[in-house]
């Protein structure tokens, strides 16, 4: 987990006190998601999957093919880093298959709760 320090204003903005958090990687939080497709014909891991497309649409990527091309673009290490084999990357194809049957719930549920910090250790200092 990436620990943070952060230096916390009191409303006169005087620093007040340090905080660590302990921040577990949004991979981590993806991994605990159920993956529904059947064993055979599995090419990408859904974290990977996932990766590719948050990282696409905060890079500024609007669509699906827009994704695919980005991904398509990266270097093999960043590519590896997101978990996917270095020859190949996500068609725009497979990544629309994944969110018509992604539990768009379970999804959203994860994420909010890593934004809100759940589960973070806060340590005062």
């Amino acid at each position: 987990m990436a620990k943070f320090s952060i230096l916390l204003r009191n409303d006169c903005g005087k620093p007040s006190r340090i905080v660590g958090i302990r921040v577990p990687p949004l991979l981590c939080v993806l991994d605990r998601l159920g993956d529904w497709r059947k064993r055979q014909g599995k090419v990408y891991p859904l974290t990977s999957l996932l990766i590719v497309m948050l990282a696409g649409l905060m890079c500024g990527k609007q669509g699906l093919r827009s994704i695919s091309r980005w991904c398509r673009a990266l270097p093999i290490r960043i590519r590896a880093a997101m978990g996917l084999r270095p020859a190949r990357s996500p068609s725009h194809a497979t990544l629309c298959r994944l969110l018509r049957n992604l539990a768009v719930n379970e999804l959203e549920k994860a994420i909010r709760l890593w934004m809100e910090g759940k589960g973070m250790v806060v340590s005062t200092g």
